[in-house]
């Protein structure tokens, strides 16, 4: 009967399913607005857009994270997934302050070394700058609040 009942217990509810099948998927969402309100503002003709995306990829990515072999690493995966699109957001918004474009990843990897040997002053003060600072927080938000609702139980782990 005890066992019965922890078998219960592990059963994820309809609510925790879908919060943890479209926690990248809304994450990828939060993330491009936040970025587009951050750069450019004026949302209307790019929203379509935007939900289309975020919707093809965070799919794409939540079947990369249903790899994982065990229920631990599904939610470490998609933790480790959120983090790093935080990271990715992060840096593309510090390119655009600092040189008002948009580049592609690779053009900024390529370009990292000369940035921090004859920027890295400039680009210290646009990270630790009270606007950086919040700026990390924004885009790091979708990730923290993922890996929070995990602790307090409140996403399955195993989706």
């Amino acid at each position: 009967m005890a066992a019965d009942s922890k078998s219960r217990q592990a059963q994820p509810t309809g609510r925790q399913e879908t919060m943890g099948r479209y926690a990248i998927t809304a994450g990828i969402v939060f993330l491009e607005l936040a970025f587009k309100a951050s750069t450019t503002g004026g949302f209307w003709p790019s929203i379509p857009v935007i939900l289309l995306f975020s919707l093809c990829v965070g799919q794409l990515l939540w079947l990369l994270s249903t790899l994982a072999p065990s229920p631990a690493a599904h939610r470490a995966t998609k933790l480790t997934i959120l983090v790093l699109l935080g990271v990715l957001f992060s840096v593309e918004y510090f390119v655009y302050r600092q040189f008002k474009m948009y580049y592609d990843p690779t053009t900024v990897l390529a370009g990292a070394s000369d940035v921090a040997s004859q920027f890295g002053g400039t680009v210290g003060q646009l990270v630790f700058s009270p606007d950086g600072l919040f700026h990390i927080a924004l885009f790091m938000l979708p990730a923290a609040t993922y890996g929070l609702l995990g602790l307090a139980g409140g996403l399955d782990p195993a989706l």
